[in-house]
């Protein structure tokens, strides 16, 4: 674990785009689609890029981007497929807004979406042709349907792709002694896969609920021959299947206190094969995996006053791991059964957390906010282990904006980097 204290300041000379006497707290710059004329830009991701001063940072509930005001749950997969034509203003937002929630951000961006009164059909095709000649098509579709508040969208794409071993070929190791070593790689593999995915958002029990559903399959095999010094053949198959849930439910119970609840679950199932022949050796190597992680999360938000928003929260996650593997080959006696390995991980962590937003001028912006978190791993097959944490996180940020050009920020924040 590395405990990691981080200080930053910055200058920013943001360019001012469309600003006028009308911008308010809640925008402090909007774009529309006349702003990127002339521009490569064909979704949400595109537009962004040329948004000045601006990158994408976050995922999900820690995203610095919203979609109508909320943070979608895969943030970079949200914006590739939202076209550019549905997209009514991209809006700018300084910290020290109290109708958004910062998340620490200095700033935000809010993509307003059209009201649309008949669905939208979005097709997409396009194919790869390799040098060997091999075309790999890829084609999908999205049907998408934006009205009085309530979303409505499916999609589903189709992909295939091909590797004709590019890059690969003979290599020449001449030594100092005059001795020459040949190695060669020679490969060819291709993968395919399908995803089919839901969305819906409305209201619901007096608030809002959007829900998200996607799943994905995936298959692929190489085969290699390698030369150095003697011949070796190498095959591998590989299949992946994922589902993945989420919801989040908003209901602001009155004019001034907001609640927020997210669920979050994903699971990946796969299965791999490898078969390895040396002139002298067989052998095979086989992998099950079922992987699985999820959170549930809830925040309390109180508007105080304009200048004072007051959040609590909790959070509870796990992440599960769970493989079996077998490695069999003629180096084993025929009489000696192998053995299967058996690997099993958790991860448990838990979050409670307090922050605050204060803006006691027009130019002058505080966030601050104190985070406890606790972790426990425990490790479970081969050999069994378990370890467990508890750490605070603090963090301050100040922001100064004497006009719409020039800004200024001081951070100070305790960051922990997790295991992969």
């Amino acid at each position: 674990m590395r405990l990691l204290w981080l200080t930053s300041v910055c200058a920013l000379a943001l360019l001012p785009v469309q600003a006028t006497a009308a911008d308010t707290l809640s925008t402090a710059a909007s774009y529309t689609a006349s702003d990127f004329v002339g521009k490569p830009v064909q979704s949400a991701a595109d537009a962004l890029k040329y948004i000045p001063n601006f990158i994408v940072t976050g995922s999900g509930g820690s995203s610095n981007v919203l979609i109508d005001g909320q943070r979608p749950s895969d943030t970079n997969d949200a914006l590739t497929r939202l076209p550019l034509n549905q997209i009514e203003r991209i809006e700018r937002i300084a910290a020290g807004n109290g109708n958004y929630d910062m998340q620490g951000h200095s700033e935000l961006i809010n993509i307003v979406r059209k009201s649309m009164s008949k669905p939208v059909i979005t097709i997409h095709s396009s194919a790869n042709i390799y040098p060997d000649g091999k075309i790999k098509p890829q084609v999908g579709f999205t049907w998408q349907k934006n009205q009085n508040g309530r979303n409505l969208e499916a999609g589903l794409n189709l992909y295939q792709n091909h590797d004709e071993g590019t890059g690969h070929g003979d290599k020449y190791t001449t030594y100092a002694d005059g001795t020459t070593r040949h190695q060669a790689l020679d490969s060819k593999g291709q993968s395919e896969g399908a995803e089919v995915r839901a969305a819906w958002g409305g209201p619901a029990s007096g608030g809002r609920l959007d829900v998200n559903g996607a799943m994905r399959y995936n298959r692929s095999a190489f085969d290699a021959v390698y030369e150095n010094g003697v011949t070796e053949y190498e095959q591998r198959q590989n299949a992946n299947l994922t589902q993945e849930v989420s919801g989040r439910y908003e209901k602001a119970l009155n004019k001034r206190f907001k609640l927020n609840l997210n669920l979050w679950g994903k699971r990946n199932v796969s299965d791999s094969r490898t078969d390895h022949q040396k002139p002298d050796e067989v052998s095979t190597y086989s992998e099950d995996k079922d992987t699985r992680e999820g959170s549930l999360a809830a925040q309390a938000t109180w508007h105080y006053s304009k200048a004072l928003m007051l959040q609590a929260g909790a959070e509870s996650r796990f992440n599960r791991f769970d493989a079996e593997s077998l490695s069999v080959g003629s180096w084993l006696d025929e009489n000696t059964s192998p053995e299967t390995g058996r690997t099993r991980g958790e991860e448990q962590r838990g979050s409670l957390y307090v922050s605050g937003n204060w803006r006691p001028n027009e130019t002058l912006s505080i966030d601050s906010g104190l985070a406890v978190e606790s972790m426990t791993f425990r490790h479970r097959g081969t050999y069994a282990a378990e370890r467990s944490y508890e750490y605070p996180k603090p963090r301050l940020s100040l922001q100064w904006k004497p006009d719409k050009v020039f800004q200024v920020r001081l951070s100070r924040a305790r960051e922990v980097g997790y295991m992969g």
